[in-house]
């Protein structure tokens, strides 16, 4: 196996590229790579490999002092921009 690059190949794959540019879909002609499927079972592309909830109870965090933390950070980041 070659570990070269295959002309053909590129070629091929330039070809693609240029008859997308000029005949395809508005998002083919942008030139943005669109993945085949989404990176996720919900469809989206959610930041975090699991539920939030989920999370919070392997962590063995209850909601409620997950908000009262968020709370406080909240209210440390607004005293130190006071301050500013």
């Amino acid at each position: 196996m070659s570990r070269g690059l295959d002309l053909a190949k590129v070629q091929a794959a330039l070809d693609r590229a240029a008859y997308r540019a000029v005949h395809g879909t508005r998002e083919e002609r942008s030139g943005r790579f669109l993945p085949k499927k989404p990176p996720d079972a919900n469809g989206g592309l959610s930041p975090y490999p699991e539920e939030p909830a989920e999370a919070l109870a392997k962590a063995g965090v209850s909601k409620d002092e997950a908000a009262a933390d968020m709370r406080q950070t909240s209210e440390k980041f607004r005293q130190v921009g006071e301050q500013v």
